[in-house]
């Protein structure tokens, strides 16, 4: 509908969830697409950070209700952000190819014995 009407801004809720991987990258990308080459404004909420700050141009991250920290796409997402706003431990690396952010969960236990 927001689409079609062509409305400045589109509100989305988790438009990935449930998805086949590669209609969840085409979501993104169409996004991406109606904002950089359309000017439009989308703000979503997406809970696979891998996808989040790939894809986002600003990131806000909430914990509690409140804005726990923020990124813009010059920014580089930090596992102490994680650790902060979500209270589990990541480890990060950097795709050399495509210069993406790759963020992998690390078990409490293996947190512990660290």
């Amino acid at each position: 509908m927001a689409l079609a009407q062509q409305t400045a801004t589109i509100l989305l809720d988790e438009p990935t969830t449930w998805l086949d991987l590669r209609y969840q990258v085409d979501i993104l990308e169409l996004l991406q697409t109606l904002t950089r080459e359309h000017g439009r404004t989308v703000v979503t909420v997406l809970h696979d950070l891998n996808f989040a700050v790939n894809y986002a141009d600003l990131l806000v991250f909430l914990k509690q209700g409140r804005i726990a920290g923020t990124i813009s796409d010059n920014d580089v997402c930090s596992p102490e952000l994680i650790k902060r706003v979500f209270d589990v431990d990541v480890q990060m690396s950097i795709n050399p190819a495509n210069r993406q952010t790759l963020l992998y969960a690390v078990s409490r236990r293996q947190a512990a014995a660290q």
